[in-house]
C-alpha cells in the first residue's frame, strides 16, 4: 500500500496501479482498494474508479472520504 501510494504521489498512476494489483491479491483491504480507486480517478477512468470506490464501501461503509470520491466518479460517468 505505501509503495503504491507513493508511486501515485509522484504522479506515476500506471506504476502505482501495477503495485496495487499486488497489495490487493493477497488480501481485500479498504485502503488498497481506495488508493486503487484514487489511481483510476487520476487516470480519468471514472467507471473503473467507481467499481474500486464501490468496493471499499463494502468493505468500509462509513468512509466518508471514499464516498465522495465515488460521488464525483459517478458525476463524471453521468450517473
Amino acid at each position: 500500500l505505501n509503495w503504491g501510494s507513493a508511486r501515485l504521489d509522484a504522479g506515476s498512476s500506471e506504476e502505482a496501479l501495477a503495485i496495487l494489483a499486488d497489495a490487493d491479491a493477497i488480501g481485500p483491504h479498504p485502503l488498497v482498494t481506495r488508493a486503487v480507486g484514487v489511481a483510476h480517478l487520476t487516470r480519468r477512468e471514472a467507471g473503473a474508479a467507481a467499481v474500486a470506490f464501490e468496493a471499499a464501501l463494502a468493505l468500509r461503509p462509513d468512509d466518508g472520504p471514499v464516498m465522495a470520491m465515488l460521488a464525483q466518479a459517478y458525476v463524471d460517468l453521468d450517473r
